[in-house]
């Protein structure tokens, strides 16, 4: 019997830039008086190496397992299973390597707030986004760092992602709503 497989090609190609030494990157570990300087170098190198859309959403997370058919010739019949694959292994290799990128670059004090965090906020209702944010800024006030309500109105803003950018584009318009 002669088997034949059906081969899928990689439209998406993950990068996996696992030689890169972060320290000699981001210098800086975040603390919770340097956001805006550890930004600035983490932006950086995750520009550089064009992971962003790990980040913003932009590289959506392939389905882990694909349909694979065989074909064999001489008993004309089609054999269906499922298997790994390929674009998944290689899209999570990147994301983990990108979040021991970040991972690696804060403090102990700020690790010790992020340590159960697995993901963006895609994965909360719009109302648990708010309600987080909300919270967020609340403890911010409460250690005297309070932000102004445009701010907090932006920050909310932006990181509602892209299936809001309608939503988002009306709510920039004048007057901008208080929080």
């Amino acid at each position: 019997m002669a088997l034949m497989s059906s081969k899928t090609t990689s439209t998406v190609s993950f990068l996996y830039p696992s030689t890169l030494n972060i320290s000699n990157f981001v210098s800086l570990k975040l603390t919770q008086n340097n956001y805006m300087l550890w930004k600035t170098q983490i932006s950086g190198l995750i520009e550089s190496q064009d992971m962003g859309g790990f980040l913003d959403g932009t590289y959506l997370e392939p389905a882990e397992f694909v349909l694979k058919s065989t074909v064999e010739a001489e008993a004309s019949t089609t054999k269906q299973e499922y298997v790994m694959n390929y674009d998944y292994i290689m899209w999570r290799r990147s994301d983990r390597l990108l979040r021991g990128w970040i991972v690696g670059t804060l403090s102990e004090e700020v690790l010790g707030l992020a340590m159960h965090l697995h993901s963006k906020q895609n994965y909360k209702t719009i109302n648990d986004y708010i309600r987080g944010f909300k919270e967020i800024c609340d403890e911010l006030d409460a250690i005297g760092k309070s932000m102004e309500d445009q701010q907090k109105v932006f920050g909310l803003l932006k990181g509602l992602g892209k299936g809001y950018r309608s939503f988002v584009t009306s709510m920039m318009k004048p007057p901008i709503p208080s929080y």
